[in-house]
């Protein structure tokens, strides 16, 4: 079920321009359909993970197209999303993780040490997901 501002504000981005591009990174292209679908399917993958609205999810990524997904996515969900600073050390990390509550972590892969560093069962967190590997699968068609 679509949350705040923000996820009407991508409902409305697919009805009116649905066909045009939305994203554009490398190779990689997407219409606002496709992202608004890409969207809803990271959100009901969250959701069977057991996240509900109000769930603080914790992502970690460089400003790309799966940072974007994981905006909408929790907004979508009705979840908190925390951004991670990819320039911070673990120790500090952990502790952004602990003090938000968050229950997932959504990291690119090119931060796979620093996220095996954190000791995550130290942490709230119940889930670690790879960006890649979880929008890899998001092929469903727009709504």
């Amino acid at each position: 079920m679509p949350h705040a501002d923000l996820a009407a504000l991508l409902e409305h981005a697919e009805r009116a321009f649905g066909a045009r591009e939305a994203v554009v990174e490398g190779a990689q292209r997407w219409t606002y359909g496709e992202l608004g679908a890409r969207v809803r399917a990271r959100a009901a993958h969250w959701h069977a993970l057991g996240l509900r609205p109000g769930a603080r999810v914790a992502i970690l990524e460089h400003n790309t197209s799966a940072f974007l997904e994981g905006y909408f996515a929790a907004a979508w969900l009705g979840a908190v999303l925390t951004p991670l600073n990819v320039r911070l050390a673990p120790p500090e990390l952990a502790a952004i993780l602990v003090d938000s509550g968050a229950a997932l972590l959504v990291a690119g892969r090119e931060f796979e040490g620093l996220v095996a560093g954190l000791r995550v069962p130290a942490t709230p967190v119940r889930h670690v997901l790879w960006s890649d590997e979880e929008t890899s699968g998001l092929t469903c068609a727009p709504e």
